[in-house]
């Protein structure tokens, strides 16, 4: 993909000559939900410059993981999705995310929704589900419609009519209360959640998500 290559017959280098670049799997996190603007690309990468945004990309598609198209009107705008050999990336991303849950996060490092929804996806616990679950969470300006059973989580971009409860909060204080089982009541008092319908599905999904110590995973 770049001038660069470990010129190694490894198919693990190959790989690399190809996603190792700095930023091109955060851009394939970014788009696994579906396609995005450009400027939207740039909101879930807020530390990448534009200039290197646009590399990338163009990087990406001479790869052939990314392809432009127009979205459907009213929107109209050209948008980046990922082609076939771009989503066969999402279990290596989920095992990365798996894996590097245990480093500590830079101090005041901001999450996107979708990672902070690959997140949910990497730690997800079929076995501590019960009856399937579906929801909706808004974050800002997206929705994402998740379906929780003993198969799995299956996470969508755009919301469905009829789901057991519908969340819109902020990247943080889902991460804590969804993700990690924290009292929902003083992000609702502040504004920064609110929880309409089972919000005994809400708390009930909130515990498929066990630290990595929990499943075993810090030997």
């Amino acid at each position: 993909m770049t001038e660069r290559s470990y010129d190694d017959a490894c198919a693990m280098a190959r790989a690399l000559d190809v996603v190792g670049e700095r930023w091109t799997l955060l851009v394939v996190r970014e788009l696994l939900l579906g396609p995005k603007r450009f400027g939207d690309l740039r909101s879930g990468l807020p530390t990448i410059s534009q200039n290197v945004l646009t590399r990338r990309i163009r990087e990406m598609e001479q790869a052939r993981l990314v392809e432009r198209i127009l979205l459907d009107p009213p929107a109209n705008t050209p948008a980046y999705r990922l082609t076939t050999r771009g989503l066969q990336l999402r279990p290596v991303l989920i095992e990365l995310s798996r894996w590097g849950v245990l480093q500590s996060a830079p101090p005041g490092a901001e999450q996107s929704p979708a990672a902070l929804l690959l997140g949910f996806s990497a730690l997800y616990e079929p076995a501590r589900m019960g009856a399937t679950t579906t929801a909706v969470l808004t974050i800002g300006r997206e929705n994402f419609t998740l379906t929780a059973s003993t198969n799995g989580l299956q996470v969508e971009q755009g919301a469905v009519g009829d789901v057991d409860f519908r969340a819109t909060g902020t990247v943080g204080a889902l991460r804590v209360t969804l993700g990690k089982g924290g009292d929902p009541k003083s992000f609702e008092d502040t504004g920064e959640l609110t929880i309409i319908g089972d919000r005994a599905g809400f708390v009930r999904l909130s515990h498929c998500f066990p630290s990595p110590a929990l499943l075993g995973r810090t030997t």
